[in-house]
């Protein structure tokens, strides 16, 4: 009788207390995370994602395929995530997503990956809206649907998502002719670290879209693309070069450093 009474006894202070340790736990998670602490992170992640949290999940979920406080692995990307991605966890579908999207771990689906997505973005998953936007755009394997990918692209950009503003730079640019706009997204997703914005916006200057030709602020910005670490950046910084007074380039490279300077970007995790 005495032995129930304390087993009654535990079992009590374990629902008065566990709830309170996990969300402390995960608070911790958190921190570590977005202080890239990844090691710490990923410990108590891995504690409270066994113990069911399906916040912490997701998260594993990431590190795993980022390999950030572990090793890489696909198939434990796979694994946490689709167990969190059943539960609605919107950063675990928009992974599940990326998975079909990319084949990585299992047979390249984009309409899968689409499904995946649009179960992230119902729930205002900007980072999923902005892959969506791009699946709509580009029409591989689905209709090309202009009005979808303008839809989700805005909503994303409009909340700071950086590839969505280049996405929707792009079809301003292509399916708008509206050259003004598409410099603003640009210049709004470059300065949020999109890489390839830098080469678009290089690109407008370089063929004269919306404004005068010019060469020498497209290599401004094809070097700023190339630091940034943009493959068609540096073909096309490189590509223009020769045309350049070699004073011209030491200049725009020192003040594309600059430029660099002051507007870090941190260390993300957006698939």
């Amino acid at each position: 009788m005495k032995n129930r009474q304390y087993l009654h006894f535990l079992f009590i202070c374990f629902l008065l207390v566990t709830p309170e340790t996990y969300a402390d736990d995960l608070q911790k998670a958190n921190k570590a995370y977005e202080q890239q602490e990844y090691e710490t992170a990923f410990e108590l992640y891995t504690l409270l994602a066994e113990q069911g949290n399906v916040t912490a999940q997701a998260k594993l979920g990431l590190m795993y395929y980022w390999g950030w406080g572990t090793n890489p692995s696909n198939s434990l990307t796979y694994q946490w995530s689709l167990k969190a991605a059943k539960q609605n966890e919107p950063l675990a579908q928009q992974t599940m997503g990326f998975l079909y999207e990319e084949g990585i771990f299992v047979n390249q689906n984009t309409r899968r990956a689409a499904e995946w997505y649009q179960q992230s973005a119902a729930q205002n998953h900007y980072p999923a809206m902005a892959r969506l936007a791009n699946i709509y755009y580009q029409g591989k394997d689905i209709p090309k649907n202009l009005k979808l990918a303008l839809k989700y692209a805005k909503q994303a950009a409009e909340a700071n998502n950086a590839f969505a503003q280049y996405m929707l730079g792009v079809i301003y640019q292509s399916d708008m002719q509206n050259y003004q706009k598409a410099q603003q997204w640009f210049l709004k997703s470059i300065k949020n670290g999109y890489a390839d914005a830098a080469n678009a916006l290089g690109i407008l200057y370089n063929n004269g879209l919306g404004q005068a030709k010019d060469r020498k602020r497209a290599y401004y910005w094809f070097k700023i693309a190339d630091e940034r670490g943009s493959k068609e950046g540096l073909t096309n910084r490189l590509n223009i070069r020769v045309d350049l007074e070699h004073e011209d380039i030491l200049r725009l490279e020192q003040e594309a450093h600059e430029w660099l300077k002051k507007n870090p970007i941190e260390k993300t995790a957006k698939i």
